[in-house]
């Protein structure tokens, strides 16, 4: 079993979930869909993603989601005979977010869920690293850089939303985002100084490594997904807050709208 715990270092609620300026008129990027128009709304989210790219006009805190940095988040890997580590990283950015092909989303007004499959030709993560633990039979100390790359993967997403009125317009409240990456054709994982307290054992540790590298892939695969949702959470709530629901669904209903 793997379990992941993930510890935010910026906290945000419903309380301080504060709203400024946001969109006034219907930009170009943008066509209001109806809710079972899943195509239209594969071009409005796909759109939203190329906007990532550089930056979407009149949200300053949101500029190329390949440059956003995760926060600092502390994953617990445990499999039995394989992997046994606590990690922690920081500083993490994912490269290739930008480049997202967006397919077969879905609202379901009832629960307030938006989901999609996310698909990435590929993805680059890097980060800080601090690890203390066992992997197969050997102990790790490590600290220094952590990157991970994946080619030809694939996700799936889910954004926990509840709709709020603030200056007469109804917005999305992202409160969570869940991912689970599915196919991944290829996984390369390096930690630099993974043995830096115990340099005798690194080559053994290493051909050790060798023979077990599509499982130890699959088992740290959870701190890039950990990276990613911290990113696209932080992302999301700041795209729906800016973009009223109006702009990306023609016809919503929903409890909070009939107050």
């Amino acid at each position: 079993m793997i379990a992941v715990i993930a510890i935010f270092t910026v906290l945000l609620s419903t309380a301080n979930y504060a709203y400024g300026k946001h969109l006034t008129e219907l930009p170009n990027y943008l066509v209001p869909c109806n809710v079972s128009d899943k195509p239209c709304l594969t071009r409005t989210l796909q759109n939203i993603f190329l906007q990532l790219k550089t930056g979407i006009p009149g949200i300053t805190n949101v500029t190329n989601i390949d440059l956003q940095e995760s926060d600092k988040i502390q994953v617990i890997l445990n499999q039995t005979d394989l992997i046994d580590v606590q990690v922690t990283l920081s500083k993490g950015i994912v490269l290739g977010l930008s480049d997202t092909e967006v397919q077969n989303p879905f609202y379901y007004e009832k629960r307030g869920t938006i989901s999609f499959e996310m698909k990435f030709p590929k993805l680059r993560m890097m980060a800080d690293y601090e690890m203390e633990g066992k992997i197969l039979k050997y102990d790790v100390t490590g600290k220094n850089k952590f990157i991970m790359n994946l080619e030809n993967s694939d996700a799936q997403v889910k954004m926990l939303t509840d709709l709020v009125t603030q200056d007469g317009e109804q917005f999305f409240l992202v409160q969570d985002v869940k991912i689970k990456f599915g196919k991944i054709r290829r996984i390369q994982t390096f930690f630099k100084d993974l043995f830096k307290s115990n340099k005798s054992i690194e080559k053994e540790a290493e051909e050790e490594f060798k023979k077990h590298v599509r499982d130890l892939n699959r088992a740290i695969l959870p701190l890039v997904e950990e990276s990613v949702r911290d990113i696209l959470k932080t992302i999301m709530r700041r795209v729906f807050r800016f973009i009223p629901v109006k702009y990306v669904f023609a016809n919503i209903s929903h409890p909070s709208l009939e107050n």
